[in-house]
């Protein structure tokens, strides 16, 4: 793994994102999960930009953050170490704090 990367959402997944699963359509929080588990593999630590994001679905947050706690070791990724390796920035800061929270919640399960 090498150092850090900005995975701007917006510009670099789609600025709609919608659903939980993968048939909800390519913006789906599982499809988000799964590019960021891919960015976790390669990097030290990942920014996840929601900035530009035209809103943030709970449903799709709660599947990307909170799932790729649920599945991180089917990623190849340790549970224990995903806190301190993901940060998410969003000009809606309760976007931010709400995805955060998902992994956390999930996490502690």
């Amino acid at each position: 793994m090498t150092g850090s990367v900005t995975f701007n959402v917006a510009h670099d997944f789609t600025p709609y994102i919608n659903g939980r699963y993968i048939q909800d359509g390519p913006g789906s929080g599982e499809a988000l999960r799964d590019r960021i588990a891919i960015l976790l593999n390669a990097h030290d630590h990942v920014l996840v930009d929601l900035t530009g994001v035209r809103g943030c679905p709970s449903s799709c947050l709660e599947e990307a953050f909170g799932g790729l706690a649920r599945h991180a070791k089917g990623y190849g990724l340790d549970p224990a170490s995903l806190l301190g390796r993901i940060a998410v920035r969003s000009a809606i800061s309760t976007d931010a704090a709400e995805a955060e929270g998902y992994l956390a919640d999930a996490l502690r399960r």
